[in-house]
């Protein structure tokens, strides 16, 4: 789905809900024809004595099919929907532009019914933001993340975190002391091909498991994996 603006947005997860019940409610109908059928006979149902007497005249005992065995268990398959969201901050920002009060209550509306959405129906949502970078001596906040050198902070503001159950910052930092004086010293936001950089990504709020502080750092194989940096 292509959302263009905060109300495509919201359109576009209304679509995906309204999928999810549907199918929800097929495969509750599915269940309840299935259960129907199962139903056996009362025990005190006694069969036609045409069936009984045709069941004495065949001498040969029922055959068990194959691959049969009594302790046999189905597996059920686990299917998970999964929502990414890219990016929610292209999307609202024309919106807080224009009414900053308004736009952060539409925001909040819209973030509760995407909590509502994704534990319903037991969903994997992810949610893009932009980070921003200013100049130290344009602003006193502290940087959310535990690096100092790192100093991007989320588009949509503190309040923005409060809504999600896991918030995670992405950025790179220098992997040997020698690329952290080519980088720190030439303060260019692209680096140069000499310069080797390591991706780290940390956690900055957890709402369940208490995680803040923890990070992981990582590199982007040539073919698109990923690879420990030790």
């Amino acid at each position: 789905m292509k959302a263009f603006d905060f109300v495509g947005m919201t359109e576009c997860v209304v679509e995906m809900r309204e999928r999810l019940e549907n199918s929800q409610h097929e495969n509750d109908g599915l269940d309840r024809a299935s259960a129907k059928q199962d139903v056996q006979a009362p025990r005190g149902t006694v069969g036609d004595s045409e069936d009984e007497e045709e069941m004495l005249d065949d001498p040969r005992w029922p055959e068990k099919p194959e691959n049969m065995h009594s302790d046999a268990t189905v597996e059920e398959e686990d299917f998970r929907n999964l929502l990414v969201i890219d990016n929610i901050a292209h999307i609202t920002s024309p919106t807080l532009k224009n009414s900053h009060v308004q736009g952060q209550a539409l925001l909040a509306t819209f973030m509760r019914s995407l909590a509502h959405l994704t534990r319903a129906h037991d969903i994997c949502t992810l949610v893009y933001n932009t980070a921003v970078t200013y100049p130290r001596d344009q602003t006193t906040e502290a940087t959310p993340s535990i690096f100092s050198s790192c100093s991007l902070r989320p588009a949509l503001g503190k309040s923005f975190a409060y809504s999600l159950d896991l918030h995670l910052l992405l950025h790179k930092v220098p992997m040997t002391a020698e690329d952290a004086k080519s980088v720190y010293a030439t303060h260019s936001a692209i680096p140069q091909p000499s310069q080797k950089l390591a991706s780290v990504l940390e956690v900055m709020q957890d709402r369940h498991n208490n995680r803040v502080g923890h990070w992981a750092a990582f590199r982007t194989e040539p073919e698109g994996g990923l690879a420990a940096v030790s």
